[in-house]
């Protein structure tokens, strides 16, 4: 049996990436519509992220990094820690 980390902390709630994506776009004043097309990927899409139906891929964060400067590595670790939390989340229910 392997035995639980100990002195790691790990948050019972954390917010989709695209809530941080929201904020972000608001903050630049960019539409969810440009920014779609800037992006070369569909308003539902983005909508989708925004929303915390559908998760950030790598491809998706290349673009977007080029879009609005913030690193692919930062949204790819905002995914990572999201969907981890989740995991945990659940795990927690079926024990």
């Amino acid at each position: 049996m392997i035995d639980e980390i100990k002195n790691e902390y790990h948050p019972n709630i954390i917010t989709h990436p695209g809530e941080t994506l929201l904020d972000l776009l608001e903050e630049k004043g960019i539409s969810q519509k440009e920014f779609a097309e800037q992006i070369s990927l569909s308003e539902k899409l983005i909508s989708e992220i925004i929303e915390g139906i559908t998760g950030i891929t790598l491809e998706i964060a290349n673009r977007m990094e080029r879009i609005l400067a913030v690193p692919a590595g930062f949204w790819m670790k905002r995914q990572r820690l999201y969907d981890e939390c989740i995991a945990r989340n659940e795990k927690r229910k079926i024990v």
